[in-house]
C-alpha cells in the first residue's frame, strides 16, 4: 500500500486519533495529580476548609499536649490574653487523621484540666470539654483520635478536602485559569482537534451526542459547577437578605426596606424561603437558577442573531467565568441582574428587527422587573433606550418610550418609600469612596482578565467605526457589527455612567458590574471568532485573545475573612455558656448592623439572651462602654484580627477576656464581668 494511501486510511486515522485522545486524557490526569497544590481557583477559596483548633487550658499543660495531623505535630501559639487559649492552625493542606497526644503520667487528669476545645473546619464547628475528650477512641499508639464527623465534607476521605465533586471542578477550572501547567496536554488536544476537523467523515468514534446536545452539556456543567459546595456560611449582605427583608414572618412591605436594593429579589427570596426554608445551600439555588437561565438565553440570543458556534462558545465562557460563578453562589440579586441584561438585549434586537407589539409588551415587562431589581439595571435600561432611538422609526420610538415610562412609574413606590430618603439623602448609608478614572480602568480590565485584552476588544470596535479600516480588515457582516458594537457600547455606558454619577454620589462596587458580564463574555467570544477577511488573521487574533483571557486572569476574590460571619459566634456562645461555671450568668451577644440577624441562628439562643447592638465599625472605647452598660455578665463578641489586641489589652484591665480564632482574620472574645 502506498504511503499516502496508508496515511489516508480510515483505520490508521482512527488509530492515531484514538492514541492522541488517550494521551490527552492521561496527560491531563497526570497534571491534575502532580500540580494540584499549585492551582489557584478563587471561586473555590481554600480558606473554607482550613482548620482552627483552640484549647483553653493552664499554660503549664502546654508542653504535655500535642495535636497531631497526619502524624505531624502542630506548633501552638498563645493569644495575648489573661485567660489564654492555645491555638493551632492548618492552612491549605489535606488532612486525613487528627489525634491528641498526652505526655507524662496522669494523662486522664491532664485531659480533665482542659477546660474546652473548639475546632472549626470550614463552616463545621465542634466544641468539646475535657470530659468529652476522655470519651474519644484511642489508636494503636494510645493517642486520642478525633471523631470521624470532624470533616469538611461527610463523604470525603479527608478532613479538609473539598469533597470529590468540588475537587473535580477545581481541576476542570484550572485548565482555563492555570493553563501554564497544561502546555503538553493542550498541544495534544489541539493536534487531536485538527485531525478530527480534517477527517470528520473517517473518524467513527462518535461525537454526535456531544455535538447535538452541546448547549445542554454546557448548562449541565454550569449547574453542577455552581451547586458544588454552596452551603458555606452567609456573609453580611446574604444574611440581610435571609433574615431581614425576606424573612418569612415579616410583612411583604419589608421587601421595600433596603435603601440600596429595589424589592424584586427580596420578594422572590421571600417566596422561595416560604417554600424551601432558609438553609444557606437551599437559598443559593435561587440565584443559581438565574445564572443557568442566563447561559441558555445567551445561547439563544447569539444563535438567532449570529451563529451557533459563537453562541456555544459564549455560553461556555459564561458558564466557567469566575464572576458568573460568584454571582450564582450568592443569595443576592446579581445573577438575576445578568439574566435581565441579556434578556432585555434579546428583546431589544427582536423589536429592532420585527417591530411586533408582543415584543414591545414583553420588553416593557422585563424593564419593569429590571427597574425593581438593582439601580445599575436602570442604567442598562437607559443604555437600551438611547441605542433604540437611533435604530427605530418614529412610531416604534413612541412605543419603546412607553415601555420605559412604565418601568419608571413602577420604580416610583420604592423610590419614594425607601431609596430617596434612606439612601440618596442619607449620607451615612453605604458610604463608598468616590472613584478615580484609574479605578474604573482597573475594574474594567479585571473583568477582561487584564488591560491588554480589554484594549484589543476596544480596538476592534474602534476599527469598525473607521470606514477605510473596516473595509480593509473586515468582511461585511451587519449582524456581527451590530451585536459587537452594542455589547461594547453597553459595557462602556455602564462604566462611564456609574463613574459620572459617583462624582456626585458614589455608587460603585466592583461586583455590581455583573450586569454587563454577558456582554463582556460576548465580546471575547466574538473576538475569538472575529470576521476578518483573511482566515490567518482570524486564527492569530483568536490565539492572542485566548492566551490573554486564560493566561492573564486577574479576578476579584471576595475574601470572606474580611466580611461579617456570625455563625461561629452564636455556636461558640451556645456551647461555651453551658459550662458549669457560666450557667449562673446571663448571656449576651454583641452584634453590629441588624438585630434581626439573630433570626438565622435562633436555635442557638435562649429566650432571655441579650443582644447588644453597636454601630460598626466601633472603637475600643465604644465597645467597652456597650459591655459595661449591658445587663449580661457573660458576653460574646466577634473581633477582627487587626484590631483585637487593642481591645483585649484595654478590656482585660476591667473584665476577664478570652479569645479564640475561628478563621484567618476572625476571632471571638468571651468577656466575663468581675
Amino acid at each position: 500500500m502506498p504511503v499516502k494511501s496508508f496515511l489516508q486510511n480510515k483505520n490508521f486515522i482512527n488509530a492515531v486519533f484514538f492514541i492522541l485522545v488517550i494521551f490527552v486524557i492521561f496527560s491531563f490526569g497526570k497534571t491534575f495529580m502532580t500540580q494540584s497544590k499549585e492551582f489557584n481557583i478563587p471561586v473555590f477559596g481554600k480558606i473554607d476548609a482550613d482548620i482552627r483548633i483552640n484549647i483553653e487550658m493552664p499554660k503549664s499543660l502546654i508542653p504535655d499536649i500535642h495535636i497531631l495531623l497526619n502524624g505531624i505535630e502542630l506548633k501552638p501559639y498563645i493569644m495575648k490574653t489573661k485567660n489564654s487559649y492555645t491555638g493551632y492552625d492548618v492552612n491549605n493542606r489535606k488532612i486525613y487523621n487528627m489525634a491528641l497526644k498526652i505526655d507524662g503520667d496522669n494523662k486522664e487528669e491532664k485531659i480533665k484540666n482542659i477546660k474546652n476545645m473548639v475546632i472549626t473546619v470550614g463552616r463545621g464547628f465542634y466544641y468539646y470539654t475535657g470530659d468529652d475528650i476522655l470519651k474519644f477512641d484511642k489508636d494503636k499508639n494510645g493517642y486520642y483520635k478525633f471523631p470521624n464527623d470532624i470533616k469538611y465534607y461527610k463523604n470525603s476521605g479527608y478532613i479538609t478536602d473539598k469533597g470529590p465533586l468540588k475537587h473535580f471542578f477545581i481541576y476542570f477550572l484550572s485548565i482555563f485559569y492555570n493553563s501554564k501547567f497544561y502546555m503538553l496536554p493542550l498541544l495534544g488536544l489541539i493536534a487531536s482537534f485538527l485531525i478530527y476537523i480534517n477527517n470528520k467523515d473517517k473518524i467513527t468514534l462518535g461525537f454526535n451526542m456531544f455535538k447535538t446536545y452541546a448547549i445542554w452539556w454546557v448548562m449541565l456543567s454550569a449547574l453542577i459547577l455552581r451547586l458544588s459546595d454552596n452551603n458555606f456560611t452567609f456573609w453580611t449582605d446574604e444574611l440581610y437578605t435571609a433574615t431581614c427583608a425576606s424573612y418569612i414572618n415579616d410583612s411583604f412591605l419589608m421587601t421595600f426596606s433596603d435603601p440600596g436594593n429595589p424589592p424584586l429579589f427580596f420578594i422572590l427570596a421571600k417566596i422561595w424561603m416560604m417554600i424551601f426554608g432558609n438553609n444557606e445551600g437551599v437559598c443559593r439555588i435561587l440565584p443559581c437558577i438565574f445564572s443557568i437561565l442566563t447561559v441558555g438565553i445567551i445561547y439563544i440570543f447569539l444563535k438567532e442573531n449570529l451563529d451557533k458556534k459563537t453562541a456555544l462558545l459564549t455560553s461556555f465562557l459564561f458558564a466557567i467565568n469566575i464572576y458568573s460563578i460568584y454571582s450564582a453562589r450568592e443569595f443576592r440579586a446579581y445573577s438575576l441582574c445578568a439574566l435581565f441584561s441579556i434578556l432585555s438585549a434579546y428583546y431589544l434586537f427582536k423589536i429592532i428587527k420585527n417591530k411586533q407589539n408582543k415584543d414591545f409588551i414583553i420588553y416593557a415587562f422585563i424593564a419593569i422587573l429590571m427597574a425593581n431589581t438593582h439601580y445599575f439595571q436602570i442604567l442598562i435600561l437607559t443604555c437600551n433606550f438611547i441605542y433604540a432611538i437611533f435604530k427605530l422609526d418614529n412610531k416604534s420610538r413612541i412605543k419603546f418610550f412607553i415601555c420605559n415610562l412604565l418601568a419608571a412609574f413602577s420604580f416610583i413606590p420604592y423610590f419614594l418609600m425607601t431609596a430617596f430618603n434612606k439612601a440618596l439623602l442619607d449620607n451615612s448609608f453605604n458610604v463608598l469612596v468616590k472613584p478615580e478614572i484609574k479605578d474604573i480602568i482597573n475594574i474594567f480590565s479585571k473583568f477582561y482578565a487584564g488591560k491588554i485584552l480589554a484594549f484589543l476588544i476596544l480596538l476592534i470596535a474602534f476599527c469598525i467605526f473607521i470606514p477605510k479600516i473596516k473595509a480593509l480588515l473586515f468582511r461585511e457582516d451587519k449582524n456581527y457589527f451590530n451585536i459587537y458594537l452594542y455589547s461594547v457600547y453597553s459595557i462602556l455606558f455602564l462604566f462611564a455612567a456609574s463613574y459620572l454619577i459617583s462624582q456626585i454620589r458614589p455608587v460603585i462596587r466592583e461586583y455590581y458590574f455583573i450586569n454587563v458580564l454577558p456582554f463582556i463574555v460576548i465580546t471575547i467570544a466574538m473576538a475569538i471568532f472575529a470576521v476578518f477577511k483573511k482566515n490567518i488573521i482570524n486564527i492569530i487574533f483568536a490565539v492572542i485573545v485566548i492566551i490573554f483571557y486564560f493566561g492573564g486572569s486577574d479576578y476579584i476574590e471576595k475574601n470572606r475573612t474580611s466580611l461579617t460571619l456570625f455563625e461561629n459566634l452564636f455556636k461558640y456562645a451556645y456551647y461555651d455558656s453551658k459550662l458549669p461555671e457560666f450557667k449562673k450568668y446571663k448571656k449576651g451577644i454583641m452584634m453590629h448592623d441588624f438585630e434581626k440577624y439573630k433570626r438565622q441562628y435562633r436555635s442557638y439562643l435562649n429566650n432571655d439572651d441579650e443582644i447588644i447592638m453597636y454601630k460598626y465599625p466601633s472603637d475600643t472605647e465604644t465597645l467597652i462602654k456597650k459591655i459595661t452598660e449591658a445587663k449580661s455578665d457573660l458576653i460574646y463578641l466577634r473581633l477582627e484580627y487587626k484590631t483585637f489586641k487593642e481591645f483585649v489589652s484595654t478590656c482585660s484591665q476591667i473584665y476577664d477576656v478570652s479569645v479564640i480564632r475561628t478563621d484567618k482574620d476572625i476571632l471571638i472574645a468571651r468577656i466575663v464581668k468581675r
